[in-house]
C-alpha cells in the first residue's frame, strides 16, 4: 500500500470555489533545490516578482485554469509553503528525485481524491500560458481520436500529455492520467532514469506552443528561471505586460 502524502493547512481534495472547466487539478512542484539563484536565504520561487513573489505569480496564472491548485514540496519547507494558504502535499520520498518526485507524489495524491487527471506545472515559470490546461486537454483528446479521454485504456501514449515550444520539450508542464503511479513508482523504487524527459516520452503526446510575435516582451512560453539573468530578463518582462 503507498502511502499517503501528507496534506497540510486543508484539504486539497476540496474544490476551490472558482471551478472552471476542464475540472483538472494542478499540482504546482516547488521541490528544487535553488542552487544557482538564491537572494539571501529566499528560495527561488520566494524572489519579488510583480506585485507579489514568483510563486505567486505562477498560482495567479495556472489558478483560473483548473479545479484546484496544491503545492507540491519537500517536508522541511512545508511550513513556508503553507504561508501561500493552498493545500501542500509534501514529497512521498525522503530524497531528492527531481521532477519525477514531485510528479509521483502528485499522482499518489490524485489516486487517493479519485481524481482521474492531474496537471503539473513547475514553480519558476511566470509565463505560464493562459490556455495552457485547454491546450493539453484538446491533446489528450485529439490522442484520444476525439473521445474523452479514459485514464487506463487505450495506447499507453494515451496517458499523459506535456507541453512542448520551439523544437523543446516542456515536461514538467503536462496532465497525467491518475493510473501513471504505479508505473512511475516501480520505475523510481528500481533506480530508473530522473529524467522526467525520459520517462514521460513513452506515455505523453506533445503539444506545441507556439510563441506570439505580439507579446515580444514575454520570453518563450515555458521559460523558467535559473539563473540571476533570468530573473532580470523576466523582471523587465513583467514590468511590460
Amino acid at each position: 500500500m503507498p502511502i499517503p502524502p501528507q496534506v497540510h493547512r486543508t484539504d486539497p481534495c476540496q474544490a476551490l470555489p472558482h471551478q472552471t472547466h476542464p475540472a483538472i487539478p494542478a499540482v504546482i512542484l516547488a521541490g528544487g533545490q535553488s542552487r544557482r539563484l538564491r537572494m539571501g536565504e529566499a528560495l527561488k520561487w520566494q524572489l519579488p516578482f510583480g506585485s507579489a513573489d514568483l510563486l505567486t505569480a505562477v498560482i495567479h496564472r495556472i489558478r483560473p485554469q483548473v479545479s484546484k491548485v496544491i503545492i507540491n514540496g519537500p517536508r522541511e519547507r512545508r511550513k513556508v509553503l503553507r504561508q501561500y494558504a493552498l493545500p501542500v502535499i509534501v514529497d512521498q520520498l525522503p530524497a531528492a528525485q527531481g521532477p519525477l518526485g514531485g510528479l509521483l507524489t502528485a499522482l499518489l495524491w490524485a489516486r487517493l481524491c479519485h481524481e482521474p487527471w492531474v496537471a503539473t506545472v513547475a514553480c519558476d515559470s511566470p509565463f505560464i500560458p493562459e490556455n495552457l490546461i485547454e491546450r493539453l486537454y484538446a491533446g489528450l483528446r485529439v490522442s484520444r481520436q476525439g473521445r474523452e479521454p479514459q485514464p487506463g485504456s487505450g495506447a499507453r501514449q494515451s496517458l499523459a500529455v506535456t507541453a512542448s515550444s520551439n523544437g523543446r520539450g516542456h515536461p514538467v508542464f503536462g496532465i497525467w492520467s491518475a493510473g501513471l503511479y504505479d508505473v512511475l513508482n516501480q520505475h523510481l523504487l528500481e533506480g530508473g532514469s530522473r529524467s522526467i524527459m525520459e520517462w514521460s516520452s513513452e506515455f505523453a503526446v506533445a503539444v506545441d506552443f507556439a510563441n506570439d510575435p505580439a507579446d515580444s516582451a514575454i520570453p518563450e512560453p515555458f521559460f523558467n528561471i535559473n539563473t540571476e539573468a533570468d530573473y532580470h530578463r523576466a523582471l523587465i518582462a513583467v514590468k511590460n505586460l
